[in-house]
């Protein structure tokens, strides 16, 4: 049997969650959603999730305290939050914290799965001469 990856889910917007994990399934994943922190944290040791997509507010607690969990029954887990609210500090503490990628909602599947893939910076890169606008 082939070896699926396994993606949890946790978002407390049920459509949302209902289709993400459809989408993924679609995808060849082995997907779980989680609608509450409590949920969540009932997965996380047994589903030892690969992949989490995990909204920064779930029913007003933060999901950053299932970053920890995440990474414990996995530390390989790569960790995509989501939020409607997005600001440099909660982007910055998500990556301090071990998320692998920080994503504006809405979003869709390909967004979600290219951040999946995502690598951090490479120090060898040389940045443009000129910057942004």
């Amino acid at each position: 049997m082939e070896n699926v990856e396994s993606v949890l889910v946790i978002d407390d917007d049920p459509a949302f969650n209902r289709v993400l994990c459809r989408a993924l399934k679609n995808r060849g994943f082995a997907a779980a959603g989680a609608h509450s922190v409590e949920e969540a944290a009932a997965l996380i040791p047994d589903m030892q999730a690969a992949r989490a997509v995990l909204d920064l507010n779930i029913d007003g607690t933060s999901g950053l305290t299932l970053v920890a969990p995440l990474l414990a029954a996995n530390p390989d887990c790569r960790i995509v939050v989501l939020t409607g609210y997005a600001s440099i500090a909660t982007a910055v503490e998500a990556i301090k914290l071990g998320a692998t990628h920080y994503l504006a909602k809405p979003t869709d599947i390909e967004a979600i799965l290219a951040a999946f893939e995502a690598t951090a910076p490479q120090p060898d890169l040389v940045p443009p001469s000129e910057p942004l606008s």
